[in-house]
C-alpha cells in the first residue's frame, strides 16, 4: 500500500484544487514599418536680371539723368546687383501735356521699347498750379499698354516753398504709379529748383530704393 500512498500524499502537497490555465497563444508579431521613399530634392531658383529703366520728363530729368549712369552703377555694384540698363529722354521746361497729351512719352517708348521701368519727373513746371489737376490720364495709358512699373517723382520744393500740385498729382497718379514725394526727401537744390552733383545723386539713390526688382524663375533639380 505504501506504494499508493506516497504518490497520493504528494499530489495532495502539490496540488491546491486550482484548475490549470491553459497557455495562452502568443501575440502577432507587429507588422514591420513602411517604407520610406527619399524623393529628389527639387529647388527653385531665382535669377536677378538687370532692369531697363527709362528716365523721362522735364528738366529734373535732364540733371539726375546726366548723372544717372555712373551713380546707379555703383550703386548696382555697392548691392552686388546687375547692372541696370539706363534710357533718358527729357526736355527742360515740359508740363504734363507734353509727355501725355502730346505723345511724346508713347514716342519714348517706342524708342526704347524694352524699358521694364519708367520714372517719370514731373511737376516742377506746374508748381505754380494750386488749383487744377494737370490731365495725367494719356501717360498713365501708356504705363498700362506697356505694362511699365513706374515711378512718379514729384515736384521740388521751388525755393523752399511746399506747393499744392503735389497733392494733386500724388492723388491723380496712384496706384498705378508709386509717387516720390520729392519735397519731403530733402533734396539740396543748387538753384532753388535744380539740384547739384550731390543732390542729384541722393535723388536717384532715393528713387531707385523704390524699383522692385526684376527676377527669371527657373526650376532646376
Amino acid at each position: 500500500m505504501r506504494w499508493l500512498i506516497v504518490p497520493l500524499l504528494a499530489c495532495l502537497l502539490s496540488c491546491d484544487g486550482t484548475p490549470s490555465t491553459p497557455a495562452q497563444p502568443s501575440a502577432s508579431p507587429s507588422p514591420p514599418p513602411p517604407e520610406v521613399i527619399t524623393l529628389p530634392t527639387v529647388t527653385l531658383t531665382s535669377h536677378r536680371l538687370p532692369r531697363v529703366v527709362l528716365i523721362t520728363g522735364d528738366s529734373e530729368a535732364c540733371r539726375v539723368g546726366f548723372y544717372a549712369r555712373e551713380t546707379i552703377a555703383k550703386l548696382n555694384a555697392e548691392n552686388h546687383e546687375p547692372a541696370d540698363i539706363i534710357h533718358i529722354d527729357c526736355k527742360g521746361g515740359t508740363v504734363v501735356d507734353y509727355w501725355g497729351k502730346y505723345g511724346n512719352l508713347k514716342r519714348a517708348l517706342d524708342k526704347y521699347p524694352d524699358t521694364d521701368d519708367v520714372v517719370i519727373f514731373l511737376g516742377t513746371n506746374h508748381y505754380w498750379n494750386q488749383r487744377d489737376t494737370p490731365d495725367v490720364q494719356p501717360i498713365i495709358d501708356q504705363v498700362t499698354t506697356h505694362a511699365l512699373d513706374c515711378t512718379w517723382v514729384g515736384n521740388t520744393a521751388v525755393h523752399g516753398k511746399k506747393w499744392n500740385i503735389n497733392n494733386l498729382l500724388r492723388v491723380a497718379v496712384t496706384p498705378t504709379c508709386r509717387y516720390f514725394d520729392t519735397e519731403a526727401a530733402d533734396i539740396p537744390l543748387d538753384d532753388g529748383v535744380h539740384p547739384g552733383r550731390a543732390g542729384a545723386v541722393k535723388w536717384l539713390q532715393l528713387v531707385w530704393a523704390t524699383i522692385p526688382p526684376k527676377f527669371d524663375e527657373a526650376d532646376h533639380d
